[in-house]
C-alpha cells in the first residue's frame, strides 16, 4: 500500500475554477470542442 500526500494550497493556484487558471478566461475550457468555436471556412 502507497500514500500519496496532496497539498492542498499548492493544489488550489492549479485546479480552482475561482483562483486557478481553469476558472481565468484566457485559457480554454478543456472540454469544448474547437470544430464548435471555429468558423466553418477554416475546418476544412
Amino acid at each position: 500500500m502507497a500514500f500519496f500526500a496532496r497539498d492542498s494550497e499548492a493544489t488550489l493556484p492549479v485546479w480552482s475554477a475561482s483562483q486557478g487558471y481553469p476558472g481565468d478566461g484566457v485559457y480554454r475550457e478543456f472540454h469544448r470542442d474547437l470544430g464548435w468555436d471555429l468558423p466553418e471556412e477554416q475546418l476544412t
